[in-house]
């Protein structure tokens, strides 16, 4: 999706940071800030080309985050996680962090029974929505993101199983990236094995 032949540098970054981890009565937690100073962070524009491509725009970028996650077994096969991510952008020369999230959170649930051999799940999936320069340059904002999905995987045998997921059950529509369309609810089924 990029234009062709881009500058590619890689990102230089300091990242300083301090928290808390650990286990209370069987529930895992990391509580954790910290600060970047990244040289040459990626950001992205829109071009006015009729297949949507990007220029890549190169930023001194300082970041001050926040994360947080819980995960563990809740109740007698039943297991949770979640994870919280707050990013505060500063960048040096541009408006914003172009196409970089700011806020996501996900939860998950895992419920077992047959004896473990069916695990239902459920995962929640959620983001801010993501500034970007369009292509005339002028600063607009995609939707936010909110996904919700259900599934179950169902061991047959010692190494081969079966598996359904319906992701994206609010059929939301966000794009990811400005002008690339996004699946709206749709259904994965399938077989695994392991070797």
């Amino acid at each position: 999706f990029l234009i062709s032949d881009p500058i590619l540098r890689n990102t230089d970054y300091y990242h300083f940071f301090g928290g808390v981890k650990g286990t209370l009565e069987g529930i895992n937690y990391l509580a954790r800030v910290g600060y970047k100073k990244a040289k040459d962070l990626a950001l992205f524009q829109a071009t006015p080309d009729s297949i949507p491509k990007f220029e890549v725009l190169y930023d001194k970028v300082n970041i001050i985050s926040l994360h947080a996650s819980l995960s563990g077994e809740v109740a007698n096969n039943l297991s949770l996680t979640g994870t919280l991510d707050q990013h505060i952008y500063s960048p040096e020369n541009q408006e914003k962090a172009w196409l970089l999230p700011a806020f996501t959170l996900q939860i998950g649930a895992r419920y077992l029974m047959l004896d473990e051999k069916l695990a239902i799940k459920a995962s929640l999936f959620t983001e801010n929505g993501i500034p970007y320069l369009n292509s005339e340059g002028v600063t607009e904002r995609l939707n936010a993101l909110f996904d919700l999905s259900v599934g179950a995987d169902y061991s047959i045998a010692e190494n081969l199983g079966a598996f359904v997921s319906i992701n994206n059950l609010a059929n939301n529509q966000r794009q990811r990236w400005t002008n690339y369309p996004v699946l709206g609810w749709n259904i994965l089924a399938g077989i695994n094995t392991r070797f």
